[in-house]
């Protein structure tokens, strides 16, 4: 059970956020999506869906307009893979790219492009050789563990974050206003404090950075590099933190108890308690005053938890694999209106691609079915689904 503990610490660490509101009194807020046409602006924390779109971490663009799905296209030569996955505010998407291996020098880049991937826009470039990467981050917990490009939406301007890939380094920040088409560098007073990015309160970035026998948590002031520290904690104390505008989800992996720690208070609460000590549920994500709960050790179970009231139930949706009929957990990956986007199928085929060396080459390629499933459904395994249909016909 220890090594399961430590392994499910290890594997948690880099969950991060699943974008939702303040809860108060045992309650977590709604997941939700501005719309397209909105008359106020996107602020804070970009993620990878708007009111209308979703971009998985397939780059497959679902789109409840027309709910149709189509392959996201980003016009990238041979030189360049994603590093960090596009994310959106509805306008444009936002994403960084790395130089291969192959290339003659490494260099990272952040751009802007149309909600279709194109008309791409190189906004900043690094220098050849310097390791100075763009900060991304899993914005989605567990149901979409991809690295996200890091990018906040604020007085009119969208804000990057950059540093030495691999380290934990004092985050340098990029601004790009509107219209522009250049970050450049933001010369603050004082220089920031190393840090990793941690999540978002109150539309501004939160960063967690270790001091001596310290955790410490302090929110950055993107107008004015005014940093403000929220709370601290002994290190180490938990594990599985999850946070979300300005909460810190958090648990013990002893009694596996979930917490949430108002950060500008310090205020805690105690959201649940397992009725076993050995039930090892270890948190996935947070939306709509649920929360999903995976085990931590064979055979893996799935569970909702209401935090409204503390309840429990297991989670049975199951999606299948047309070739096999295997199962795998129904995940929501982004919600859209009073629906979360799912995955109830998948399949295997054989694709024609081309090999380094201008070959033609075989492989094996998964192909994901994607559908639209009410929210109450969902929390409650009610396998109602409306699929977008793919435009090529598959």
């Amino acid at each position: 059970m220890k090594a399961a503990k430590r392994l499910w610490a290890a594997a948690l660490a880099f969950v991060l956020l699943a974008g939702c509101g303040k809860p108060t009194a045992g309650t977590a807020p709604a997941a939700s999506a501005a719309p397209e046409n909105q008359e106020q602006p996107v602020t804070g924390l970009l993620t990878a869906w708007d009111g209308r779109r979703y971009y998985t971490k397939a780059n497959v663009i679902c789109d409840s307009a027309d709910m149709t799905a189509r392959d996201l296209v980003l016009q990238m030569d041979g030189q360049r893979m994603l590093s960090g996955y596009p994310v959106t505010d509805g306008k444009f998407l936002y994403y960084s790219t790395d130089t291969i291996l192959e290339a003659p020098e490494h260099r990272t880049q952040i751009w802007r492009s149309g909600l279709d991937g194109s008309e791409p826009v190189l906004l900043w470039q690094s220098e050849a050789e310097t390791g100075i990467s763009p900060v991304s981050a899993s914005l989605n917990g567990w149901s979409d563990n991809i690295g996200r490009l890091v990018v906040f939406a604020w007085q009119d301007a969208v804000w990057f974050f950059i540093g030495q890939e691999g380290w934990i380094d004092s985050p340098q920040v990029l601004r790009c206003g509107n219209g522009e088409a250049e970050a450049r560098p933001v010369e603050y007073p004082e220089p920031l404090a190393q840090g990793t990015f941690a999540g978002e309160m109150d539309d501004q970035p939160v960063f967690q950075s270790f001091e001596e026998e310290r955790c410490v948590y302090w929110q950055l002031d993107l107008a004015t590099g005014t940093v403000r520290e929220l709370a601290d904690f002994s290190e180490p104390v938990h594990s599985n933190l999850l946070v979300q505008d300005g909460i810190l989800y958090l648990q013990d992996d002893e009694s596996w108890k979930l917490c949430a720690v108002d950060l500008a208070s310090g205020e805690w609460q105690v959201l649940w308690r397992p009725e076993e000590p050995d039930q090892g549920l270890g948190l996935q994500y947070v939306w709509d005053d649920h929360a999903f709960l995976m085990s931590v050790e064979r055979p893996l179970r799935y569970y909702s938890l209401d935090l409204n009231d503390g309840s429990t139930q297991v989670m049975t949706l199951r999606g299948k694999w047309e070739s096999d009929g295997r199962e795998f957990v129904v995940y929501a990956k982004a919600p859209l209106e009073d629906s979360y986007v799912v995955v109830c199928r998948r399949n295997e085929f054989i694709g024609i691609g081309m090999s380094q060396a201008g070959e033609p080459e075989r492989s094996k390629e998964t192909r994901e079915y994607y559908a639209l499933i009410k929210k109450e459904d969902f929390w409650n395994s009610v396998p109602e689904y409306r699929y977008f249909t793919w435009v090529d016909g598959r």
